[in-house]
């Protein structure tokens, strides 16, 4: 089993995201020269504020800030005779300058707040897939019969001793209720006898069967059994499903 993101070092992809903030910031020269005729040199810095968003968004601190400097650079390149881009140092040209690394500054740091809880999400994601990828390798392997159903009682997961002795397919079980795929009654009286996965979710604790329980599979063929119920419960404690695992006892 691989490990989970959790356990890896925060690397990024350093070619992706440093490429993709060189290219938002070419764009958005392009389209500021592209504006001159209309703008002139009014705002800019205007177009850049976009790249920087992106890049920001893409890869977070470094690439927001690798883009600021270069926006700056292509600003006072591009358009040297800009009140607030030229190569001067008014004041009027300074305070702009103060205000354009301000203002990028902020959505730099805002983007890397923005990254790490989407890498904070894919990471939980991540364990998630991964954690239920080794609960079904691990019911897959045993010898007793395993059922997980949801919270409304319906089928998530069979392993294939359940399938045998159920006569029901995973495929076609999954989302319907247990009652269609797990049918019980009393050996001696051939009442139905209440479904264990109920009392699970009703009580939120481990459940057994009585004595004399037979399981009718879709074949028809009948097996005595024995099985317990257990709730599933998510970090909070909800419970989220139940687990039923249940054996021939013939």
């Amino acid at each position: 089993m691989s490990a989970s993101l959790s356990d890896r070092p925060d690397t990024r992809p350093a070619r992706n995201v440093y490429g993709a903030a060189l290219a938002a910031v070419a764009l958005a020269a392009l389209v500021r020269w592209s504006l001159g005729p209309v703008l002139g040199d009014y705002v800019p810095f205007a177009t850049f504020f976009v790249a920087i968003v992106f890049a920001a968004w893409r890869g977070g601190l470094y690439p927001a800030l690798v883009a600021t400097a270069l926006g700056f650079v292509l600003t006072v390149a591009l358009f040297p005779s800009a009140q607030y881009a030229g190569t001067g140092f008014s004041r009027r040209r300074v305070v702009g300058w103060l205000l354009y690394f301000a203002v990028c500054g902020a959505i730099a740091f805002f983007g890397e707040a923005m990254w790490r809880a989407r890498r904070r999400l894919q990471q939980r994601e991540q364990a998630a897939r991964e954690q239920a990828q080794l609960l079904q390798i691990t019911f897959a392997s045993i010898g007793d019969a395993v059922v997980t159903t949801d919270a409304a009682g319906c089928v998530t997961y069979l392993n294939p001793v359940a399938e045998q002795l159920t006569g029901a397919l995973l495929a076609d079980a999954r989302g319907r209720p247990l009652t269609d795929v797990f049918t019980i009654v009393n050996e001696h009286t051939r009442a139905p006898v209440e479904n264990p996965v109920d009392k699970v979710l009703t009580l939120g604790q481990i459940v057994g069967l009585a004595n004399h329980t037979v399981l009718i599979a879709k074949d028809g063929v009948e097996r005595p059994i024995d099985d317990s119920g257990a709730p599933i419960r998510d970090d909070e404690g909800r419970i989220i499903g139940a687990v039923l695992v249940f054996r021939d006892v013939t």
